[in-house]
């Protein structure tokens, strides 16, 4: 079965990425929030309090069995007065309602064990009754502060509060908690630096709902019914970061996959140029090489001469036209497969002799050619002695013949001058071949002008 290309699995994620994030903005509104359901409940004791500890003779009555509500009468102590209660964190088996109530000390010293960590909520549900003549009342948050080590037991709790309009209180009313404020007589007090006096709420130890600075002799009611806090189970920034994040991922991805698409085209292109070239250089390589002997052909002379490689040497080239004396006799003889031999066996021993710089072909049927550096006609003749030397101690011995085959060679020297045609340069060391074959074969000439 044919697989699909990366690319199209990289285009149907995306889609579907798209209509993913679109379906999830849509139902984030309808994501079920966190819930901590304080009261009702047995997580908290409920305990009222008036201005009594600072001189005043306000005093409350409770209405049921839970705490929870409350007739305050406010007294005649002045302006500053109050009546509330407060919901304390408890763990039955450390401490007793009583013992709590009574000894504050301990309240402090157990508190690590009965705080709650409500910072990851959102804001808090609360529904309370109040009748009577009050504008506002006030909630409030307090966080443990062991760690500030302040001198009054009694104070290491963060007041915060945030005053609700009574006005709200007939149906149920939600605070945010970015909407508490730490109270300021709580700062001054311990002189706290502003970067302790923020709101925190991660050891949550009470909360409290008052009624302050009201008309002496003024009767309020204050029951709460439930507090909650709630919050989402993903905040809006990390749902929508973690859509980005996906995207920026899959678009990495994609560049990733795109990069190495084109690293890979790229090194395919580059294998198939270098296959080709190297396709052309075997065919140029068998355009120029002789098939038999595998020297150079005509051709590749030819070529040599037309781009002028004067290997070096400003005064021209040297050509030495060989030829295989008597060769026709061998292929009448022994038959052209011993003739092929004695050709292979002659072009082996040339290369044997010649240098790097020596350029040898077969010119066609017995013939050689060498192009090589110019030199002397002493140089030139010691180096054409060697070759002819060479050949005629090389003999072959064909199959089944207990004597061997004599092969020799005749040779025919000249020397290329500056801006001279190859042919007419070729044509003296053709004269000078011949008559080293009148000469008697096997033997060296040098063309003299």
């Amino acid at each position: 079965m044919k697989q699909k290309p990366p690319s199209r699995h990289l285009n149907a994620a995306k889609i579907a990425l798209a209509l993913a994030s679109c379906l999830a903005l849509f139902s984030f509104p309808y994501i079920p929030q966190k819930k901590l359901d304080i009261y009702p409940g047995s997580q908290v004791w409920w305990g009222a309090f008036t201005d009594a500890a600072s001189g005043g003779n306000s005093s409350f009555e409770y209405m049921n069995e839970a705490h929870t509500a409350l007739e305050c009468s406010i007294g005649d102590a002045g302006t500053f007065n109050l009546c509330g209660n407060a919901g304390v964190f408890v763990d039955h088996d450390v401490i007793n309602h009583s013992l709590l109530l009574s000894d504050l000390a301990l309240a402090t010293r157990i508190s690590p064990d009965i705080t709650r960590d409500v910072s990851s909520y959102t804001g808090v549900w609360v529904d309370i009754d109040y009748r009577g003549p009050a504008k506002y009342i006030y909630l409030s948050l307090h966080n443990h502060e062991p760690a500030l080590d302040l001198p009054d037991p009694g104070r290491q709790f963060r007041p915060q509060s945030v005053g609700i309009a009574t006005s709200e209180l007939h149906q149920p009313v939600f605070a945010r908690l970015q909407e508490f404020k730490v109270a300021d007589w709580w700062i001054n007090q311990f002189a706290l630096h502003r970067t302790e006096s923020h709101t925190r709420f991660d050891r949550l130890q009470a909360i409290t709902v008052e009624i302050k600075e009201q008309h002496p002799h003024t009767q309020h009611y204050l029951e709460v019914k439930s507090v909650k806090f709630v919050g989402d189970r993903v905040s809006k920034e990390n749902f929508y970061l973690t859509i980005i994040i996906a995207f920026a991922s899959l678009l990495g991805l994609e560049g990733t996959f795109r990069v190495y698409t084109l690293y890979k085209s790229q090194r395919a292109a580059q294998k198939s140029l270098d296959e080709l070239n190297e396709y052309n250089r075997q065919l140029r390589s068998e355009a120029y090489k002789d098939e038999l002997t595998q020297l150079l052909n005509r051709r590749a002379v030819q070529e040599i001469v037309s781009q002028k490689r004067e290997f070096g040497n400003p005064q021209g080239l040297a050509i030495i036209a060989i030829d295989i004396d008597h060769f026709k006799k061998f292929n009448d003889t022994y038959g052209h497969a011993v003739g092929d031999k004695v050709l292979i066996n002659v072009a082996q021993a040339l290369k044997q002799v010649s240098r790097e710089y020596d350029q040898i072909a077969r010119w066609g049927g017995e013939e050689f050619v060498i192009i090589t550096r110019d030199a002397s006609p002493e140089n030139l003749l010691i180096y054409a002695e060697k070759l002819r030397e060479k050949v005629a101690s090389s003999p072959i011995f064909n199959d089944g013949d207990p004597e061997p085959i004599l092969v020799t060679i005749s040779i025919g020297i000249t020397r290329s001058h500056i801006d001279e045609d190859f042919e007419a340069a070729f044509e003296r060391a053709d004269k000078a071949l011949y008559q080293s074959k009148e000469k008697g074969r096997n033997c060296c000439t040098f063309f003299k002008d």
